[in-house]
């Protein structure tokens, strides 16, 4: 009897794992002069594909927080092409006199794979997407540097400590032929942080010579 009731609800489970639903999504293009009907039917179709993925509502649920564009869409690219079932084109309709394009699109998902797939996938695309550092320590860790027009040299800053910190950063310039000009030390002072909060701060580079090619940034100094 153990086994027999066992046996009911293994092939129940089958059951609802092989339930299908439908989807559908549907986008209105209207191209530029400058455009091809071959790449507006493209665009069209791809953004109806988009709305179908992005209006499912395991997938609202599983991305509400993920608001990187790259990330949503390598999401919707990777799920097009690998759960979604008998992709059909509903309506198609391509008025030319009016540059306008227009799809609507069918498929079926399977709930439980889909949403094991999708799982998965947002651990993997994030992790991918993740910003690098470029350079670290037992402080903080450099997201992003770059340099305004006025010689302002900035710098996103993700902190590893609580509190207020120092930070000393030596800065070495060369010429187009690869020789040192001059070097020059910039001082930063974070202010009051927590622990993984993350901070824009900008030095100007006043020692910078006129024919600088390049220059080379590290930090020598952190407390």
């Amino acid at each position: 009897m153990k086994q027999y009731f066992l046996t009911i609800m293994a092939l129940f489970s089958f059951t609802l794992a092989q339930e299908r639903v439908m989807l559908e999504g549907e986008y209105t293009y209207k191209w530029g002069d400058n455009e091809t009907v071959i790449v507006a039917k493209s665009l069209c179709y791809n953004m109806a594909l988009r709305n179908m993925v992005e209006s499912y509502q395991i997938f609202v649920a599983s991305t509400t927080d993920i608001q990187n564009y790259e990330v949503r869409n390598d999401l919707i690219q990777t799920l097009s092409a690998g759960y979604l079932e008998d992709l059909t084109v509903v309506e198609e309709r391509i008025e030319k006199e009016k540059n306008v394009a227009y799809y609507k699109l069918r498929a079926y998902v399977r709930p439980v794979e889909f949403k094991r797939a999708l799982q998965q996938q947002v651990v993997r695309k994030l992790e991918i997407y993740k910003p690098k550092p470029v350079r670290e320590n037992e402080y903080f860790a450099v997201l992003k540097q770059w340099e305004l027009r006025n010689n302002d040299l900035c710098f996103i800053i993700q902190f590893k400590q609580d509190g207020q910190h120092y930070h000393e950063f030596e800065i070495t310039y060369y010429d187009s032929d690869g020789f040192p000009l001059d070097g020059e030390t910039i001082r930063l002072f974070s202010g009051n942080h927590k622990q993984g909060q993350i901070r824009k701060i900008c030095q100007n580079l006043r020692n910078k010579p006129f024919e600088t090619a390049y220059y080379e940034v590290w930090d020598t100094k952190s407390r």
